[in-house]
């Protein structure tokens, strides 16, 4: 065999394993794209959801989590320095890559049948509210599920983000894989640990196909929670950094963002205790789709804060008070469910009057604390940016009066 030969040999295989993670890519990046909004309207839940579940719980995600776990022994491991194994490794990687591939669109196929389409929602009409039997909160489930379902093939992207930047670009001969350094060894193991949990995702996820319809409501808050918890690595991992010029306004954001963690950790964390799972379903459908959407708000609030320059426009300084307006205006979705609630004749109303009694209690300190937060972190970054707020420069030692802040403030909301 010439030796052309034998190096085209082994560049087919690297060449058929990039052309799969490419493809692959590109399929997820479209899924999310796709899918990453559940905010409807879907419309009406189909009656062959049924079989959608069953098909995802029983085939889809065993064995997605089956072929995960084949890649740690394939292309999410340090690749050998042995020829022939890691062209086995290269191999039977870009063959579980197509499989899993195929996974992917078999979720789109199936979130996609859960619903009714348009012209099938037109056609739908019976004198019947619910003439195929579907339960109460189906439609909440299955948009739940289709959240679940984005996330976890959000982390499956991050898992190949991460590989990928570790392998070095295949050249005409067999790389070392870092040898000098240990071959990264360290971020190796990080990978196969990351892969690990995604798996370990997976399992909950075919877990949560047999919660009760309360277990649902309160995974939905554990979901944001770990929203909130990844937004709050944000300025943790940059505070890490030495000789940043802007520190401040990054510690200030911290307990704004853990307080938001606490308004959502406290409904999971009460479950039944909590007056939220005294209200209708309807009505615990409607705070939660409004409440869903606080982690972009929060998320754009963190993400925009500068610590290296100046904001390049008073925009970018207007940050936290819509964060303010959304649990202002979520809860008072909340409270009109309860006062709702208080009118109905109960047996247990008096039981109800002391839950709602306790938590509005510790809800008006809970805002307070968010609200005070708040405002020192604008303490903070008027007193940095005060031209990009429109305070004159014979106005900045006002920034140190909270009362100065507060009118600013509350002038802002009434314009």
């Amino acid at each position: 065999m010439s030796p052309r030969t034998g190096r085209q040999s082994r560049i087919a295989p690297k060449t058929a394993l990039l052309r799969a993670i490419r493809a692959f890519r590109e399929e997820i990046e479209g899924f999310i794209k796709e899918y990453k909004d559940t905010t409807g309207p879907f419309g009406k839940v189909a009656a062959v959801y049924v079989d959608a579940f069953a098909e995802l719980r029983e085939q889809i995600l065993p064995l997605l989590k089956h072929h995960l776990g084949e890649l740690g022994d394939q292309i999410f491991i340090r690749p050998s320095e042995l020829a022939e194994e890691q062209a086995r490794q290269i191999q039977d990687g870009t063959r579980s890559i197509e499989v899993i591939h195929s996974y992917i669109k078999g979720f789109a196929y199936l979130l996609d049948s859960l619903w009714l389409s348009s012209s099938q929602n037109k056609k739908y009409r019976s004198p019947l509210p619910n003439p195929y039997g579907i339960p109460p909160l189906t439609d909440f489930r299955c948009s739940s599920l289709q959240l679940k379902i984005v996330s976890l093939v959000t982390k499956i992207e991050h898992l190949f983000d991460k590989q990928q930047s570790m392998r070095p670009k295949f050249s005409s001969s067999l790389p070392s894989y870092g040898r000098n350094n240990g071959g990264n060894i360290h971020k190796w193991a990080t990978l196969a640990e990351d892969n690990r949990e995604v798996q370990r995702d997976i399992d909950s996820l075919i877990a949560w196909f047999g919660l009760s319809d309360s277990d649902v409501m309160r995974d939905r808050f554990s979901m944001i929670t770990q929203r909130i918890d990844n937004i709050l690595l944000h300025p943790i991992k940059i505070l890490k950094q030495k000789n940043l010029t802007y520190p401040q306004p990054l510690k200030d954001s911290i307990p704004v963002i853990n307080l938001c963690r606490v308004f959502f950790s406290n409904i999971d964390e009460l479950g039944p205790r909590h007056p939220f799972f005294l209200i209708s379903s309807s009505d615990q459908v409607a705070f939660i789709e409004q409440a869903t959407c606080i982690p972009d708000n929060l998320k754009w609030f963190v993400y925009d804060i500068v610590y290296d320059e100046p904001p390049c426009s008073p925009e970018d300084c207007e940050l936290g008070y819509a964060l303010i307006d959304e649990f202002v205006e979520a809860s008072k979705r909340l409270q009109n469910s309860f006062d709702k609630l208080l009118r109905i004749d109960h047996p247990q109303l008096d039981h109800h009057l002391t839950i709602i009694e306790d938590y509005r209690i510790w809800y008006d300190e809970w805002f307070a604390g968010l609200d005070s937060s708040v405002e020192n972190f604008y303490s903070t970054y008027k007193a940095l940016f005060p031209m990009n707020f429109g305070i004159r420069p014979d106005q900045i030692c006002q920034l140190e009066n909270p009362h100065f802040l507060s009118d600013q403030h509350n002038m802002e909301r009434i314009r």
